[in-house]
C-alpha cells in the first residue's frame, strides 16, 4: 500500500472559517487543515455564500468561469480562491444562487424553495471546477446530502478514472428531498428513478446519491453507523443503508486543538489537570458574565446547543425546574425553536441569580462555558457524533449525556466504571433519568478527591483530530489499493 502524498478534494456545502450553521462547517474545516498538516495535497470547494467575509479570509477572483450544463440550460460560474487554511487550496463557486441569498440553506420561511437546483449546480460545478483548476485527486471526499450527487456527476462524466469517492453522513436526518422533476432539470436520466437510485417515495433523495454511487461511506461515530441501519435511527433509509452496510465505516469526529483547551485558551485563566484550582477563576468569570451569583462550593452546569428535540430539550426544558431546585446553577448559550425560547425566558424571572441565557451564538462566552461550568449536559434524542462534550472534558468540564451514537462511543458512566469514567450517562430517554443522573453527579462533586479525580480522567481523553484523520487516512489508502471500484448503484448515462 501506498504511504505517500495524497491528493484530496473535499466537497462541502460550509466549512470554517468560512460559512457554517452547525457542526459539519467545523469537521470540513478542520479535516482540510489537518489532512495538508499531515502532508497531503488539499483541495476544499465550497459554495459562495453571501456571508462569508471576503476581506478577512482573502478571498480573490481566479479569473476561471465555467459553463455547467444542467439539463437544456447553461450556468455561468465563477471562482474565488484563497489560502487562508494554510496548506489548503479553497476554492469558492460563485453564482447568484448562493451570494444572492443571506443564509444558506433557508429563512424563517423555511428551506429555499430551489435548494434542489442549487446544490445540484454546486455538485456539477465541483467537478467541472476540479478538472479545469488541474487538480487531479485521488480521493474525492463529499460531505452530507448537499453534495450527495457529486458520485453521480462524477459516474456520469467519467473524469477522473483513477480517483476514488468517499461520502460523509453528518447528520442523516436532512436528506435533500425534491420532486421528481429535478432529475430532467439537471440533466440526469430517468434510469436512477427506482429504489436502488435516486428514487424515494415517489420523489428524489439526494443523500440516497451518496448511498449508492460513492466507493466507501462513513458516518461519524462508530455507534451511529450500527444504528442507522436500523429502523429506530435510519430516517426511513434503513433498509437502504443495510444494503451498503460492508462499505460503511463510523469514525469519530476531532476536537480542534488550536481552538479548544485550559492550557492556552485566550478567554481564561489558564490551567490544566495540575492546576485545576485555576478552573474555579474560570467559574467566577463565568458567573459574574451571566448574571449567576456565584458562591463557593456551588456548581454550575453548561449547555450549548441548539434548542431542539433532537437536542434533547422537550426532556432538558421538562427537568430543568427540578435541576435548579437542586443546588445547581445553570447556563445556557443557543438558538432554536421557539417554544424552547419561550420557556427559558421565564427563568431567570423565577430563578434571580440561578439561570444564565444567551438566546444566539457567541463563540468567546462558549470557552467561559466549557472551561467555567462544573457540569456539561447533552441528553440528546440522537448524537451522530457530537463534540461538545468532547471539549467539555478538555476543560475538566464532566458531560452528562444520553447513551447514543457518539455520546455513547465517547463517555465512560462514572457508576458503570468508577475507575475509568470520564463522565455520566443514561440510556433511557426521560427527563427523570435526566434529573436522577444529574443527582447523583452531584454526589460525587462533593467528594472533591473523587470528583478530581474524574476531571483529570476526562482532561485526559485525546479525542483530537490526529486520531481520526488517521483513520481516514487508512480507508483512503485501503480504497486505492483495491482496485477499480465494484460499481455500486445504477448505471449513469452520459448526458449527450
Amino acid at each position: 500500500m501506498s504511504t505517500g502524498p495524497l491528493a484530496i478534494a473535499l466537497v462541502a456545502s460550509e466549512a470554517v472559517p468560512f460559512a457554517k450553521t452547525g457542526g459539519l462547517a467545523d469537521v470540513t474545516g478542520a479535516m482540510a487543515r489537518e489532512l495538508a498538516r499531515a502532508g497531503h495535497r488539499v483541495a476544499l470547494v465550497i459554495p459562495g455564500h453571501q456571508r462569508i467575509d471576503r476581506r478577512q479570509h482573502g478571498l480573490k477572483p481566479t479569473g476561471l468561469a465555467l459553463d455547467v450544463a444542467l439539463g437544456g440550460d447553461v450556468r455561468r460560474v465563477s471562482v474565488a480562491a484563497t489560502d487562508a487554511l494554510p496548506g489548503v487550496r479553497t476554492l469558492v463557486i460563485d453564482h447568484p444562487m448562493f451570494g444572492e441569498r443571506p443564509e444558506l440553506y433557508g429563512d424563517r420561511d423555511g428551506d429555499y424553495p430551489d435548494n434542489g437546483m442549487r446544490y445540484g449546480l454546486f455538485s456539477r460545478a465541483a467537478l467541472h471546477l476540479l478538472r479545469q483548476d488541474g487538480f487531479s485527486p485521488d480521493i474525492i471526499h463529499c460531505h452530507d446530502w448537499q453534495t450527495g450527487l457529486v458520485p453521480v456527476f462524477l459516474r456520469q462524466e467519467g473524469w477522473f478514472p483513477g480517483a476514488r469517492s468517499v461520502f460523509t453522513i453528518h447528520n442523516l436526518a436532512y436528506q435533500g428531498i425534491f420532486g421528481r422533476e429535478i432529475l430532467r432539470t439537471l440533466g440526469l436520466p430517468d434510469s436512477l428513478y427506482h429504489m436502488d437510485g435516486l428514487e424515494y417515495y415517489g420523489q428524489i433523495n439526494y443523500l440516497k446519491g451518496g448511498l449508492f454511487f460513492s466507493d466507501r461511506l462513513t458516518t461519524v461515530s462508530p455507534s451511529y453507523a450500527e444504528q442507522i441501519i436500523t429502523p429506530g435511527y435510519g430516517c426511513g433509509l434503513d433498509g437502504a443503508l443495510r444494503s451498503v452496510a460492508g462499505r460503511l465505516t463510523g469514525i469519530l469526529n476531532g476536537v480542534d486543538d488550536a481552538e479548544w483547551g485550559p492550557a492556552r485558551d485566550p478567554y481564561l485563566p489558564r490551567y490544566d489537570a495540575s492546576r485545576l484550582h485555576l478552573k474555579e477563576s474560570a467559574k467566577r468569570l463565568l458567573c459574574k458574565r451571566t448574571g449567576l451569583g456565584y458562591r463557593t462550593g456551588r456548581p454550575v452546569a453548561g449547555v450549548i446547543s441548539r434548542l431542539a428535540m433532537q437536542k434533547g430539550w422537550d426532556i432538558l426544558g421538562a427537568a430543568l425546574p427540578g435541576l435548579l431546585e437542586m443546588d445547581l446553577d445553570v447556563v445556557v448559550l443557543g438558538a432554536g425553536d421557539r417554544p424552547y425560547h419561550e420557556l427559558l425566558q421565564q427563568l431567570p424571572a423565577r430563578y434571580p441569580g440561578r439561570i444564565g441565557l444567551k438566546l444566539g451564538f457567541d463563540n468567546e462566552l462558549a470557552h467561559f462555558i466549557y472551561g467555567g461550568a462544573d457540569l456539561f449536559l447533552m441528553p440528546s434524542q440522537y448524537e451522530p457524533c457530537g463534540l461538545g462534550q468532547m471539549i467539555a472534558m478538555r476543560y475538566g468540564t464532566i458531560p452528562v449525556v444520553r447513551a447514543t451514537g457518539g455520546l455513547a462511543d465517547t463517555v465512560v458512566d462514572h457508576r458503570q466504571s468508577p475507575l475509568t469514567s470520564n463522565g455520566f450517562s443514561f440510556p433511557g430517554y426521560s427527563a427523570d433519568e435526566l434529573s436522577r443522573t444529574v443527582s447523583e453527579a452531584l454526589s460525587v462533586y462533593r467528594v472533591i478527591p473523587e470528583w478530581q479525580a474524574l476531571m483529570r480522567r476526562a482532561m485526559a481523553c485525546d479525542h483530537t483530530w490526529a486520531s481520526s484523520i488517521s483513520r481516514y487516512l487508512d480507508l483512503y489508502r485501503d480504497l486505492l489499493a483495491g482496485g477499480p471500484p465494484d460499481g455500486p448503484g445504477p448505471d449513469v448515462l452520459p448526458i449527450d
